[in-house]
């Protein structure tokens, strides 16, 4: 059994659930932390080392020093902020290194372009970690897809009403922003919060077991709340290769504190419903499957990824997989064109320092009707809502360029 060397570029923030994960494999002696990165390291950062039994002596500034300290590394888990997925991601293989990279691989379909091309050049496993798309719902819901028990599926739609306070908008330089420093960020639901639920949407669309469909025309309506550069509400009507008509209702203005995210499945045979804890399966002719399950974490990848390097398993998230997901969101950002101030008429204010919450006025049964009726958000006449923008075909696409 061979031992891993792992480094991670990136300590504070969402990377700190890799240092969780990472250390929940130590018992296997299938993994050992070398070296990590960050030019900001949080303040408990001591502790994250301490859990993959690494020093403070062990933490670089730069990660180009640390990749060049540890030549002997196997592994680099990027877990950086988004808009440094490519430059990282591209830089560890062309030295040698297999990537686990945070989710989503990037933002524009030129990014995403250039890292499949650095992969295939160089021969490295690079891997996403769209975790939800291992989980068990997800799995047992494709294989009544590629087994054919559903019949062909129609369409999937998606519905995430979430509730995200001031906080959230000030966590970092970049939260809530389509450009910083000059690099796309595109911080809203459909590239980061929310872009899970796009790649289980992609998966379910496609009736082969490992593969996720393409979009090949996407249509949007994209909204804000607040006075952010991206959207925090959005719904998107995408038709795919596969003949599978996604729609998507996303919105961080919820007025429950408790998040609502479901994913529907409508196949010729029956339906399916996806949560991050249960999923249930009715066909037809009477047929039912329904249980609770445990949530997909980052330490299912990260086994996922050991097992693929070992030669034992098979990748489900690749970068070109990852593709379908970029050509999601930024043919939304080509349909939208612009992002639709929400009058405050239609919202509720809690104003409360950093805890301060936006919700619009009824965004969950807004959300519910149009779902059951299959229909953008100006389609069914929502009071806020604006003419959503022409269908944008993705047929070529190769360029995202809005906002720039």
């Amino acid at each position: 059994m061979k031992t891993y060397r792992f480094a991670c570029v990136g300590v504070g923030g969402y990377a700190a659930n890799y240092f969780r994960a990472l250390s929940s494999h130590f018992h296997s002696g299938r993994i050992r932390v070398v070296a990590a990165a960050d030019p900001r390291p949080p303040e408990n950062a001591d502790a994250l080392l301490e859990g993959v039994r690494l020093t403070s002596s062990s933490l670089f500034a730069d990660y180009r020093e640390m990749f060049t300290a540890h030549p002997e590394i196997d592994a680099v888990v990027v877990g950086t902020p988004i808009s440094f997925h490519e430059q990282i991601t591209v830089e560890a293989v062309e030295r040698g290194f297999d990537v686990l990279c945070a989710k989503p691989a990037t933002t524009t379909v030129q990014s995403i372009d250039t890292m499949i091309g650095a992969a295939e050049r160089t021969g490295k496993t690079v891997l996403v970690d769209f975790q939800h798309v291992y989980s068990d719902a997800t799995q047992r819901i494709k294989q009544s897809i590629s087994d054919g028990s559903l019949g062909r599926v129609q369409n999937v739609v998606i519905k995430t009403v979430w509730q995200r306070n001031d906080r959230y908008f000030r966590r970092n330089p970049g939260a809530g922003r389509a450009i910083l420093d000059g690099r796309y960020v595109l911080d809203g639901p459909l590239s980061n919060p929310h872009a899970h639920y796009i790649m289980n949407a992609l998966y379910f669309s496609h009736p082969e077991r490992f593969s996720f469909a393409s979009p090949t025309s996407v249509q949007a309506e994209l909204y804000r709340c607040r006075d952010i550069q991206c959207e925090d509400t959005a719904c998107v009507r995408c038709l795919t290769d596969t003949g599978v008509e996604i729609l998507m209702y996303s919105t961080l203005c919820g007025c429950d504190e408790e998040p609502w995210t479901e994913i529907e499945v409508v196949a010729e045979n029956g339906t399916a419903k996806w949560q991050f804890t249960e999923f249930e399966i009715e066909t037809k002719d009477g047929g039912v499957q329904k249980e609770s399950v445990e949530r997909a974490t980052s330490s299912l990848v990260v086994e996922t990824f050991l097992n693929v390097l070992d030669g034992d398993g098979r990748s489900l998230v690749g970068l070109s997989d990852s593709r379908n997901h970029v050509l999601f969101t930024n043919g939304a950002y080509e349909s939208a064109r612009e992002i639709t101030p929400i009058d405050s008429q239609y919202l509720e204010l809690n104003e409360g320092g950093d805890t301060g919450v936006r919700c619009i006025k009824g965004i969950k049964e807004t959300v519910a009707n149009c779902a059951k009726q299959r229909c953008l958000f100006s389609e069914y006449g929502v009071p806020w809502a604006q003419a959503a923008g022409v269908p944008f075909s993705m047929d070529g696409y190769s360029r995202f360029s809005v906002f720039g």
